[in-house]
């Protein structure tokens, strides 16, 4: 899924269009960190940066 957010966004998808669910507020940090750390290592500094605007959000559900 990282991979796939990293390349979608290099690819020009506007991180504001980008929808990613998670089950836990540990994994939606996971993958923003991850897909950041991916953006970077394909020298995509700017997207990288865009990731920063990014929110990501678990799904709600018990103890929310």
């Amino acid at each position: 899924l990282c991979t796939t957010l990293a390349d979608a966004l290099a690819g020009g998808v506007a991180p504001e269009s980008v929808l990613a669910v998670t089950f836990t507020n540990k994994a939606a940090a996971e993958l923003l960190s991850r897909g950041r750390e991916r953006l970077l290592a394909l020298g995509r500094a700017e997207e990288a940066e865009a990731r920063e605007r990014a929110e990501a959000k678990r799904t709600g559900g018990a103890g929310q």
